[in-house]
């Protein structure tokens, strides 16, 4: 089951690196991505709302899902803590997180859309569905391991060694 969790979060992360890397290649170049009614994409990727500083928050996205993508993968090959310099990080844990505070803010960024710009961008909901999704596999991935690791015992896991 972990193993089939792991691979969508995978997919799920690679489909929102695409999505995430695309908005982002379209700002640096100064071209925005084409958008039918009843999407207003432009009003939504050039407001206030769009950017943290100078840096776009799909560059934030990029980073987060390939954070992801990176966890994912660890977890599809069963590696379940890293050791930096003596101290264990429970990989599960980090992801569980990480997947709990990018929907958070996902659900911000809608309401941003939804309520103070009165303007949809289909990039923009599609990736915040795929934050969604990647919070149920990530809260999934961490009930399972839990529970695994309740009924098995404390055991000594993969790991890797830095």
């Amino acid at each position: 089951m972990k193993l089939i969790l792991s691979l969508l979060l995978t997919v799920c992360a690679m489909l929102g690196i695409l999505d995430a890397g695309y908005i982002t290649y379209s700002e640096t170049i100064g071209q925005l991505p084409p958008c039918q009614p009843p999407f207003a994409c432009r009003e939504v990727l050039e407001s206030p709302w769009s950017h943290i500083g100078p840096i776009p928050i799909a560059a934030f996205g990029l980073l987060f899902y390939s954070t992801m993508f990176v966890l994912g993968t660890l977890s599809f090959m069963d590696v379940r803590t890293v050791a930096v310099k003596g101290i264990k990080i429970n990989l599960v844990g980090v992801q569980a997180l990480l997947g709990l505070s990018g929907f958070f803010f996902s659900l911000w960024l809608v309401f941003v859309m939804g309520v103070i710009l009165q303007a949809w961008c289909l990039y923009c909901l599609l990736s915040a569905i795929n934050c969604f999704v990647i919070f149920i596999l990530t809260t999934s991935i961490f009930v399972h391991e839990h529970r695994q690791t309740r009924r098995e015992g404390p055991e000594e896991s993969y790991a890797l060694h830095f």
